[in-house]
């Protein structure tokens, strides 16, 4: 990521999705590895292309988890997804009108919930899902108006 900065840019925070997002991605596949299993047991193999299955599948959760990020630097939001399509987004700072903060009760439970960035000029805001909840609370993504009366 460093690379992709310019010279006068720099990383104020950055993180991951929270793991739940891993976990998410697990159960989802589950099903395809339960498929893989049956048919190997019921075509007498014994479990080489199960455990083959339940190791590409955990390899692809955390590899798409780990692959997901937000970035904020002095300048910019950077939003960065995708495993074989990478994408990276850079949101000037300045265009941000407006966050929103969403929390599901399993959010609470867990410790997680959505960032929605409303950009100027754009249909639909840019999201940050499975946010861990350090980064819900963090000070940067409070109103200008609550951070001059806060400092």
């Amino acid at each position: 990521m460093s690379g992709w900065l310019p010279e006068a840019e720099r990383a104020v925070f950055s993180s991951r999705q929270h793991w739940m997002e891993l976990v998410k991605n697990l159960v989802f596949a589950a099903p395809a590895v339960l498929v893989v299993v049956l048919l190997d047991s019921a075509l007498g193999r014994h479990g080489l292309d199960g455990a083959l299955a339940v190791v590409l599948a955990t390899g692809w959760a955390l590899i798409r988890w780990l692959s997901t990020s937000l970035t904020v630097t002095n300048q910019h939001l950077i939003l960065e997804s995708g495993v074989l399509v990478r994408v990276r987004r850079a949101i000037p700072l300045d265009r941000i009108h407006r966050v929103v903060i969403r929390r599901t009760i399993p959010g609470w439970l867990f410790g997680y919930g959505s960032l929605e960035f409303h950009v100027l000029a754009a249909e639909s805001p840019e999201a940050f899902r499975r946010a861990p909840s350090i980064l819900l609370d963090e000070e940067i993504f409070r109103p200008r108006s609550q951070q001059s009366l806060l400092g």
